[in-house]
């Protein structure tokens, strides 16, 4: 009846309360979430420039939070 998701894993340094934090709302996980494996450089930098700009158009405030962009 309600949406939800499952959090499969995390980034470095951030933990299951801090995305319950940052959601306001539960979800499911594992007792034990694995962090989210490294990005490649290439990727990583294509996320924090085209993909931060086109981001950038519809939510400009996360984009600034975020990326500075």
């Amino acid at each position: 009846a309600r949406g939800g998701f499952t959090l499969e894993s995390t980034h470095p340094g951030i933990s299951k309360a801090d995305v319950h934090s940052a959601t306001g709302f539960d979800f499911q996980a594992a007792p034990e979430v694995p962090e989210t494996a490294a990005l490649e450089p290439d990727a990583l930098a294509t996320l924090r420039t085209r993909v931060a700009r086109e981001v950038a158009e519809t939510y400009p405030a996360f984009a600034r939070s975020q990326w500075g962009v």
